[in-house]
């Protein structure tokens, strides 16, 4: 693969069996399977903020262009039931060990397609997304996975119920986005076994792939300047079983395997100045960034 390349392009659905025996559904983007029949490309799995379906058409044409082969995942009981845009079957999960078991038998089946390089397979996770990425490869980190990029992801419960900054319409969206208030608010055993599966600082110093975070100082969900999320996940991933672990890319010029003290902002890594969305293609050059580090270190 070298910038100049560009490939022919083909768009296919698929389906993998999740937990219970349910379809999930996956809609790859890749080069041509019959033009390049010799070849094994890389992958990225994409996995979708909020309770998305994340289908990423131009996102998902941009990445198989350069010579990805793109996954975009539809967790279980979502997508819209249309022909362009089939459902998964299952009840909503909200990124718990169910809709985990389902991303890892998704992980596995795309490892053993023909087209694949097993040696280099990614995850580019948005926002709440991390919950679910870091859950399945924290709780199977022998899934051959060898980098995630986090864009933005909420570490706990108090993050994704927003419950920092004591906004009451914000933290009553949440409740009824998910059914459930944060740990801080609702100690129960009950509402704690179920935030349990879903906060992603748990998991992620188990996994073993790289990890990349991406983030602005202006975050998507967060008020600007509030960074305790994105500095607990990157500590907890540093100190864990990860060998790799960076806070933007080569560009910002952030240490690898760094630690930081949440309370000095003065010790702070460089974040994306404003929001992500204003800058254009970052996504993607960090995927062939992080694609090319694995390859080149064998992490």
């Amino acid at each position: 693969m070298t910038d100049s390349e560009r490939y022919d392009t083909e768009a296919r659905d698929a389906w993998v069996a999740g937990p219970g025996g349910v379809r999930l559904y996956m809609k790859i983007r890749e080069p041509s399977r019959q033009k390049y029949a010799d070849r094994r490309f890389p992958v990225v799995i994409t996995v979708p903020g909020g309770l998305g379906s994340g289908q990423q058409g131009r996102f998902g044409m941009s990445l198989a262009e350069l010579g990805f082969v793109h996954v975009a995942f539809c967790p279980q009981g979502r997508g819209e039931g249309t022909p362009e845009h089939p459902r998964s079957e299952g009840e909503e999960d909200c990124n718990g060990f169910a809709g985990q078991d389902g991303l890892k038998a998704a992980i596995e089946h795309v490892a053993e397609l023909p087209e694949v390089d097993a040696e280099c397979i990614g995850i580019f996770s948005a926002s709440f997304g991390i919950s679910l990425t870091a859950g399945a490869l924290g709780r199977y980190p022998e899934l051959p996975v060898r980098y995630v990029i986090d864009n933005e992801g909420p570490s706990d419960s108090e993050v994704i119920c927003f419950d920092p900054w004591d906004d009451p319409e914000r933290e009553e969206w949440a409740v009824e986005r998910f059914g459930h208030r944060s740990t801080a608010r609702d100690p129960s055993p009950e509402n704690v076994a179920w935030w349990n599966e879903r906060e992603a600082v748990r998991y992620i110093g188990k996994m073993r792939a790289c990890y990349l975070r991406t983030q602005s100082d202006e975050d998507h969900a967060q008020p600007p300047g509030f960074c305790r999320h994105a500095l607990d996940l990157v500590n907890r991933a540093t100190l864990g079983a990860s060998p790799w672990t960076r806070v933007n890319g080569s560009d910002m010029g952030n240490p690898i395997n760094a630690t930081y003290d949440v309370d000095d902002p003065a010790a702070h890594p460089r974040w994306l100045h404003g929001h992500l969305k204003h800058h254009r293609g970052v996504e993607v050059r960090y995927i062939v960034e992080m694609m090319e580090l694995v390859r080149r270190e064998k992490l």
